[in-house]
C-alpha cells in the first residue's frame, strides 16, 4: 500500500473554533480522518486512547495547557507523535515544548502546506507497530523512514 493511500487519524486539540474547523476541513480534504477536542483534559484523554496516529496540539488550551498535556503523555509512555501549533513564538517556549516531549513545534500564523508536510512525515500508527519502532522518537529518523519505504517494496 502506498503511503499516500494510508489514512492517518489525527487528533486536533485547538480551542479556537475557526482554526479547529479549518484544520479539520483541510486535513479531511487531503484524506485524513480528524477528531477535534477543545480543552487540555479532553486532549490528554483522547491521546491516551491509542486510536490516533498524531496530535496537533495548541499550547493555550483551557484546563491543562498543551505543555502539561504532552508532558503527561510522555510520563505515561505514550509515543503518539505531537506537533505543537501555537501563537507562542518565544524560543524558550519552543525549547520547553520540544524538551517536554513534542516531536515538532510550529508557530501561528502558519502555512497549512508546511504543516501538512510535517504531518505526512509521520508514519501511520499501524506501520510504526509493524516495524517495532516510532520513527518520530528515533534519533536516526531519516534512516528509520528509509527502512519503512524499503519495507513496502
Amino acid at each position: 500500500m502506498s503511503r499516500s493511500r494510508q489514512t492517518h487519524h489525527l487528533l486536533i486539540a485547538e480551542d479556537e473554533s475557526h482554526i479547529a474547523s479549518d484544520l479539520s476541513e483541510r486535513f479531511t480534504a487531503h484524506g485524513f480522518r480528524t477528531t477535534v477536542v477543545t480543552d487540555g483534559e479532553a486532549a490528554r484523554r483522547a491521546a491516551m486512547s491509542g486510536i490516533y496516529d498524531l496530535m496537533v496540539l495548541e499550547i493555550g488550551l483551557p484546563g491543562e495547557d498543551g505543555f502539561t498535556v504532552v508532558t503527561r503523555l510522555r510520563t505515561a509512555s505514550s509515543a503518539l507523535p505531537v506537533i505543537i501549533l501555537t501563537a507562542r513564538d518565544a524560543v524558550a517556549d519552543t525549547v520547553y515544548g520540544l524538551e517536554g516531549g513534542a516531536d515538532d513545534y510550529m508557530t501561528k500564523p502558519f502555512s497549512f502546506d508546511e504543516l501538512l508536510a510535517r504531518v505526512r512525515l509521520r508514519p501511520p500508527r499501524d506501520r510504526q507497530l509493524r516495524l517495532g519502532t516510532n520513527c518520530s522518537r528515533d534519533a536516526r529518523a531519516s534512516r528509520c523512514r528509509l527502512r519503512q519505504m524499503t519495507s513496502d517494496s
